[in-house]
C-alpha cells in the first residue's frame, strides 16, 4: 500500500499533464500513487493519461463519461485511494 495518495484532475489538458504527473512522481516521496482524475475529456488527454499510467505502475486513469465541471472528478476518486492519506 502507498504511504499517499495524489490526485490530478484534468479536463482537456494534455499538453500539461505530463509535466503535472512529472512533478508529483519526482517528490522525494517514493511510496505514493497517483490518481488521473480526467472529467469526461474531449482532446488528447485520456490518450496522453493512458500513456502514462501505462508507464509507471504507480500511475491510475479514471475517466468520468460525462463532464461535471470538476465536483464529479473529485467524487470519483474519493474511494479509490490505496494510501491511507490522499
Amino acid at each position: 500500500m502507498p504511504d499517499c495518495t495524489v490526485v490530478v484532475i484534468t479536463y482537456n489538458d494534455a499538453a500539461r499533464l505530463p509535466r503535472a504527473v512529472r512533478s508529483v512522481l519526482g517528490q522525494s516521496l517514493r511510496d505514493l500513487e497517483v490518481i488521473i482524475a480526467d472529467d469526461a475529456s474531449t482532446d488528447g488527454t485520456p490518450e496522453v493519461a493512458r500513456r502514462l499510467a501505462a508507464s509507471d505502475p504507480r500511475v491510475r486513469y479514471l475517466r468520468r463519461q460525462a463532464n461535471s465541471g470538476g465536483c464529479g472528478a473529485r467524487a470519483t476518486t474519493a474511494s479509490t485511494p490505496r494510501a491511507p492519506r490522499t
